[in-house]
């Protein structure tokens, strides 16, 4: 039986030509990879920021026209990230109004996650569960803020529908011009895991790890801002974890309602008080190694 080859399509010459490596190509390839990976973490982050401006329109601190300000918050912020002002709003003015009492609605986070929002917390468990957000194979937290924005009585299901047209919108256009994987690959993929990790650290220096004089979490009988919330400050955790003035947080539920470009004005004016200085911290990395441990203390 006569053998097969190639050699009648293909020339010795041909397969040198193709064999040939090249660098130039080969960096432009890995610069493409690591430039749509660094996409996915800035998108992530930036979506993260979007939510942060909507709980500004949460406290109708867009402008003085309450119409407007729904509509500003929701379809430039709220909207695109899947979570309507007003159902928000729902949530959050019930945790101003009742910081770590059994009525905050946070409690339900608290008690859902019995070991991720209990500390202080071993460091390599914490730094785990940052993993875990990133992988985006765990989107438990995600969907309990998904119930604690539209499972509440007062929330609003008729949201669904501009969020379902806005996106529709998108996939859309997607579809008709072929890029219905940017779509996926950096608006939902970023949601699912930068904005996933980028929340958790927010969120936790926001009001744990604070020395409670013993007390547990959401048993006290009436807010006490000043032992249970704390400042950031330092650049760089502020793009990444506190962007827009949230890092401002004791002087934000202190003084709710001043906006965001106006809290760091604040804050110099606060710090000359020593109780609220006491509060502050320099970064996020000081404000973390007050919520981690190497070993968990019991409880």
């Amino acid at each position: 039986m006569e053998a097969h080859t190639t050699s009648d399509v293909l020339t010795n010459e041909r397969l040198h030509e193709l064999s040939c490596p090249s660098p130039g190509r080969w960096l432009l390839a890995v610069m493409c990879d690591w430039t749509i990976i660094a996409a996915i973490l800035v998108v992530g982050n930036r979506q993260h920021a979007l939510g942060v401006l909507m709980h500004e329109g949460v406290h109708y601190r867009i402008t003085s026209s309450r119409r407007w300000n729904e509509l500003l918050s929701d379809w430039l912020a709220g909207y695109p990230i899947f979570i309507p002002t007003d159902n928000y709003r729902v949530f959050h003015l019930k945790h101003h109004r009742w910081l770590d009492t059994p009525r905050d609605p946070e409690r339900h986070v608290f008690e859902n996650f019995p070991t991720e929002f209990r500390f202080p917390m071993e460091r390599l468990r914490f730094f785990l569960y940052l993993l875990r957000d990133l992988s985006g194979l765990w989107p438990r937290p995600l969907f309990m803020l998904v119930r604690l924005v539209w499972g509440l009585p007062e929330q609003k299901r008729w949201h669904l529908i501009p969020i379902a047209l806005l996106h529709a919108g998108v996939i859309a256009v997607a579809l008709a011009t072929g890029t219905i994987h940017f779509y996926l690959l950096l608006w939902l993929v970023p949601m699912l895991t930068v904005f996933q990790a980028t929340f958790r650290v927010r969120y936790i220096t926001e009001h744990h790890g604070i020395d409670e004089a013993g007390k547990e979490r959401y048993t006290r009988e009436e807010p006490d801002v000043l032992r249970t919330t704390r400042s950031i400050r330092g650049w760089m955790g502020q793009t990444l974890f506190g962007p827009h003035g949230i890092n401002y947080h004791l002087e934000h539920h202190l003084y709710p309602s001043v906006p965001f470009f106006n809290l760091p004005e604040l804050s110099r004016t606060l710090e000359q008080n020593s109780s609220i200085r006491e509060r502050i911290r320099d970064s996020y990395r000081a404000a973390i190694g007050e919520c981690v441990a190497p070993r968990s203390a019991p409880r």
